[in-house]
């Protein structure tokens, strides 16, 4: 099961909001360590994306031997943004369990034991703390992903649900349960819970995408779609909104209202290879047995300097198909080394190692798909609406 969105692509976040969830710091008794100094600037430096600068400074703060208990716990969670969670559970594990507080405590350490994916470690963390004090959104929730991690899904749904009927204004609940109900096949109640969340929060542009990704699931297209327009309209300079409604109109077979939306949305100063790409496939429906509009659109697309790795996967399938697998070899070869796990692009390349008489290498690579052929759209709609739905 995927990590539910307590830590959802940003652990550093989780470490940063204990920190500023806390009290100002109490007057030092380690000024010749520059800890508040010392911890602000390593702080800065991670906002800036400088990480080595940012551990250095961390790693000369450790050595001071008169920082405070909640320097240290704070100096814990500098390292926990940094990803190094060993560490990070060391410190605050060197300081007394109401520093600064029993609740962010036993949050900082299930927080580092989740990520080392010691799930049994940090439900027993948090379950310590109930006795003495009802455990926060953020502590129930990692709770909840550590259950679900743990293979208890039952204890995980109990969790959310409570944690919904308890705090109906409070999103991560919602799309933690919707999370929870998708990875373990329960898509109509997840269809059903996101509608919802819909009601609860009228025009929030994640809950619209997780209604219109849940209803894709299950085939519901045209509820997609709706969901998709509004979300368009809620945030417009954002890029799924925009695919999931060209996409969904594409494959509702409405390839000219599909690239009017790509064409719209290229030109409003939307940037995303996706696109461009999708473009290229209405192109290909709309002009039959002509591919040089969508060539085109691969050219572009390619020549911006992003990855792009669906127009190399379908320039390589195109110029496969008119015959040139050397050319297309080039694209494909690239297409599979920045996405190895894309069905699509792994077919292909076989077919080109197979026309241009390599059937060494063509062999393994058919024998990592199952079927003789992929849909690129849909597979590309399906990891997107994963990375959605988690």
């Amino acid at each position: 099961m995927k990590i539910l969105r307590t830590m959802h692509c940003a652990v550093c976040l989780a470490f940063a909001a204990v920190a500023g969830a806390q009290p100002a710091h109490p007057a030092s008794s380690s000024s010749s360590c520059r800890g508040s100094q010392a911890l602000s600037e390593a702080a800065r430096e991670l906002g800036l994306g400088h990480t080595s600068r940012a551990r250095a400074i961390a790693n000369g703060l450790r050595q001071c031997r008169s920082l405070t208990p909640r320097y240290r716990f704070d100096l814990g969670l500098i390292y926990g943004r940094l990803h190094d969670f060993p560490d990070a559970l060391a410190l605050f594990r060197s300081v007394d369990a109401n520093v600064p507080s029993p609740q962010a405590h036993a949050y900082a350490i299930a927080l580092g034991q989740f990520e080392l994916a010691d799930y049994t470690g940090a439900i027993e963390t948090l379950q310590r703390l109930q006795p003495q004090a009802a455990l926060d959104a953020a502590s129930a929730n990692l709770l909840a992903a550590s259950e679900a991690k743990a293979g208890r899904y039952q204890d995980a749904y109990a969790i959310l649900v409570e944690q919904v009927q308890k705090n109906p204004g409070e999103p991560l609940g919602y799309l933690n349960l919707i999370t929870l109900l998708t990875d373990i096949g329960q898509l109509e109640q997840a269809v059903k819970v996101a509608g919802r969340a819909v009601e609860v929060f009228p025009g929030n542009t994640q809950m619209l995408l997780v209604h219109g990704a849940a209803s894709t699931a299950v085939g519901r297209l045209e509820d997609a779609r709706s969901d998709f327009a509004a979300a368009v309209k809620a945030s417009p300079a954002l890029t799924d909104p925009r695919f999931f409604l060209a996409v969904t109109d594409y494959k509702l077979g409405a390839y000219d209202t599909a690239a009017d939306e790509l064409r719209a949305a290229i030109a409003s100063g939307v940037v995303d290879a996706d696109l461009d790409y999708l473009l290229a496939e209405c192109l290909l429906k709309i002009d039959r047995g002509d591919s040089s509009n969508a060539m085109k659109e691969l050219d572009r697309a390619i020549k911006s300097g992003a990855p792009a790795i669906q127009a190399h996967a379908l320039r390589g399938k195109l110029l496969l198909e008119e015959g040139d697998a050397r050319a297309a070899l080039s694209d494909l070869e690239k297409a599979h080394r920045l996405a190895p796990g894309l069905r699509s692009a792994t077919y292909n390349l076989a077919r080109a190692y197979a026309a241009l008489g390599r059937k060494a290498e063509a062999q393994p690579l058919f024998e990592q798909i199952n079927q003789q052929s992929v849909d690129m759209v849909d597979e590309l709609n399906q990891l997107r609406i994963n990375r959605v739905m988690r």
